[in-house]
């Protein structure tokens, strides 16, 4: 897809000796790091909306609902052997991937997981009973490393590998599940940013015993700010299903937000497009600076890019004067071993790509409503703040 936007195809003292921008906001107002996709026919999700409120039909099971899961079967290109659950949230659908494929923690279970993702991760695990153990991400991909995650599996008591597709990008699935399979351990992937993504040419779906998505606000498609769904194996699905424990009564979608989600589902692939469009000119313009660093994807890996991030030091006086130019950032994510939670069988392993990303990670905007151009101008505005912050980078 052209970007409309012709960039350098290396970053030369041209691009880097570039007239400053005018004074004042590029932006005005700020542009924020979020925007949600907009509805595609919003009259026509009204009238749904609508007739269902009418007709009493608002929860789950009835027409949009149904929709929703038979188009989320196709997009997903989930086979006969798996189903997929539509749930009110991301957080939902990873509390349902675990139960289904793992159950409850028993006394002493532990759980790994990626200390660098969004704290929902750990809450799910907490929640469920489970010690967690974090464990470093790869320095290129940022997604679980498997060597750190083979290490941590060393001592018998991880039942559970919890990975994460990190802003949509996939994780390293043939590497992953062969730990697994060697520990005995189940695992789970977090695909909450995944919905477009491709590993190997196939979305992410069916690598993992269990994958869970979210649809949130933030994401690629968003079922008007809550959703998400999960894909489980049929027997697995069943079983979630029939637990008289009740996981599944207030953690599935309703219609109001099916419709939404309907809506935005059949052209997916047009705002993962617009997102990729968005990406291509930061790359071109930012990512090949010297005191930038991002995130890699793998050669038959497809990023949907629920966010776009950068890694610069002296981060926040970055975020300072990009604000100051209209263009709004957040650092993602906070190391979570450094929060309050728990860690009990953590082990005191230092992470330093974790911690790394914890100082220097800085989301820029990122949106299937942002123009090539409007990229442009933002990663005009990263260039002049970045010359004023890093001025030896081009003596």
């Amino acid at each position: 897809m052209s970007t409309g936007v012709e960039p350098p195809v290396t970053w030369d003292r041209r691009w880097a000796e570039r007239p400053p921008l005018p004074v004042g906001p590029v932006f005005d107002p700020p542009l924020p790091v979020v925007i949600p996709p907009r509805p595609q026919q919003p009259q026509q999700i009204a009238r749904r909306q609508l007739e269902a409120l009418r007709t009493g039909q608002v929860k789950h099971g009835n027409r949009w609902t149904d929709e929703l899961i038979s188009l989320l079967t196709h997009e997903l290109d989930v086979d006969a052997d798996h189903t997929v659950l539509a749930t009110v949230s991301g957080t939902a659908a990873l509390r349902l991937a675990v139960v289904a494929a793992a159950g409850l923690a028993r006394p002493g279970d532990v759980a790994v997981l990626p200390s660098y993702t969004f704290t929902a991760t750990a809450e799910v695990l907490l929640q469920l009973g489970y010690e967690l153990r974090y464990v470093d991400v790869d320095a290129e991909t940022w997604t679980l490393d498997p060597a750190a995650t083979q290490a941590a599996c060393s001592d018998g008591r991880v039942r559970l590998v919890v990975a994460v597709d990190t802003f949509g990008n996939p994780c390293d699935y043939a590497a992953l599940r062969s730990v697994c399979t060697e520990t005995g351990a189940v695992f789970v992937a977090d695909s909450a940013a995944a919905l477009g993504s491709r590993h190997r040419g196939r979305p992410v779906s069916q690598l993992a015993d269990a994958h869970s998505y979210s649809m949130s606000f933030a994401k690629a498609l968003s079922a008007g700010g809550a959703g998400g769904c999960v894909v489980l194996p049929q027997l697995a699905s069943a079983r979630l299903l029939a637990d008289p424990a009740g996981w599944t009564r207030s953690e599935l979608i309703s219609e109001l937000h099916a419709i939404v989600a309907v809506d935005q589902l059949e052209v997916l692939s047009n705002l993962v497009e617009a997102r990729r469009a968005v990406a291509e000119v930061y790359d071109a313009l930012i990512a090949i600076r010297p005191d930038v660093r991002t995130q890699a994807v793998r050669a038959d890996d497809e990023h949907c890019y629920v966010h776009w991030v950068m890694r610069v030091e002296r981060r926040d006086e970055v975020q300072a004067g990009l604000a100051e130019l209209g263009v709004l950032t957040k650092p993602y994510f906070p190391a979570l071993h450094l929060t309050s939670h728990p860690t009990p069988a953590a082990g005191g392993v230092a992470l330093p790509v974790t911690e790394a990303l914890d100082t220097e990670a800085l989301a820029l905007p990122m949106s299937s409503e942002l123009s090539p151009k409007e990229a442009l101008r933002v990663a005009e505005a990263v260039a002049q703040v970045l010359r004023v912050v890093s001025p030896d980078v081009y003596p």
